[in-house]
């Protein structure tokens, strides 16, 4: 009996389909120019069209506006520079930021807690060296850490301005426990 019903449910979805798939190609069908089917076609696809009820005004309250720049003002592309074996040797690493002037002067310390953060992330870059026991099986990876590494920061007001409004340089250094520090 359930075998039944399941096949004549079954039977009823595929005609529910064969119909819906008939009105597809009827819709997409092109009609020649001066048939009389095609004024009824037109209205036909008209009611279907349905409006988006999803489309609100929501209140910009919370947006911070940004003023559109002059035509003769331009956007910088800022960089950061990579450690490499110059840097190992004393050679400045140039960091271009933007930072307001505001923030900089409450908060003296940002360059510092950044340069920090950013020595952190090179640890992929540090030199490696492998000691290898082959009589135990027992390999140790080394990490050569610099004495000191240097962060020249740039401080741009915005993105639009062409000239750092601070340089800084921030000498990173590692202390007894292997922490790094900011002098």
């Amino acid at each position: 009996m359930a075998i039944i019903f399941f096949l004549g449910w079954l039977g009823a979805c595929t005609r529910a389909t064969d119909r819906s798939s008939s009105e597809q190609t009827k819709d997409s069908v092109m009609l020649p120019q001066g048939d009389s089917q095609l004024n009824s076609l037109d209205t036909h696809i008209e009611k279907r069209q349905i409006e988006d009820t999803l489309k609100q005004q929501l209140p910009n309250n919370n947006l911070r506006t940004v003023q559109k720049p002059k035509e003769a003002q331009l956007s910088y592309q800022r960089y950061s520079e990579l450690p490499s074996d110059n840097n190992w040797n004393g050679k400045p690493m140039t960091q271009q930021i933007e930072l307001p002037q505001k923030i900089l002067q409450e908060n003296p310390d940002t360059l510092s807690r950044l340069a920090v953060a950013q020595y952190k992330t090179y640890d992929a870059y540090f030199p490696k060296s492998i000691a290898d026991n082959f009589e135990e099986g027992i390999s140790h990876e080394f990490v050569e850490y610099p004495k000191k590494l240097i962060f020249c920061f740039q401080v741009f007001e915005d993105g639009f301005s062409s000239t750092p409004y601070h340089t800084k340089n921030v000498v990173i250094r590692r202390n007894e426990k292997g922490e790094p520090y900011a002098e």
